[in-house]
């Protein structure tokens, strides 16, 4: 594709108003979160859960400048956009959501950590999270039973 061509195709490309925008400062990820939503939703369509699930992030390498970029040290991706993600054995993504800093969107769990907060919202498209086995990387989460 020609970068002229590139070019016109990305200055009329938007996912939501500007308008909105504008007036919901809270979330950095609004622009694009449409179409995250989309993407969480055809996800899910056809889905049958495995009995291992795991919660972790994942790097989209990006090097531009945005607020939302991301650094990871000792990564083979260092910058790009962080996202959360509830996978399966067999390398299948189930839920998926972009990290906007500690601030998160679902403050329901206010009183639990940062880690705890994201376990909780990538199983909220679980059913019976109790029949499955859940890995995930970090130290302290919230019993389940809570859940």
């Amino acid at each position: 594709m020609a970068i002229t061509w590139f070019q016109m195709v990305i200055n009329y490309v938007h996912f939501t108003d500007n308008a909105t925008a504008e007036e919901n400062t809270q979330d950095k990820g609004l622009k694009i979160r449409p179409l995250i939503t989309v993407l969480q939703e055809s996800l899910q369509k056809f889905v049958v859960f495995e009995e291992n699930l795991s919660v972790d992030e994942m790097i989209v390498c990006y090097y531009g400048h945005n607020t939302l970029k991301q650094f990871m040290r000792r990564k083979p991706i260092r910058f790009g956009y962080k996202f959360w993600a509830l996978c399966g054995v067999s390398g299948y993504c189930y839920n998926i959501d972009l990290y906007c800093g500690k601030g998160f969107a679902n403050e329901e769990n206010s009183d639990f950590l940062l880690c705890s907060k994201v376990v909780l919202n990538m199983l909220s498209v679980v059913d019976k999270p109790f029949s499955y086995n859940l890995f995930s990387d970090y130290a302290y989460l919230v019993p389940l039973r809570n859940f």
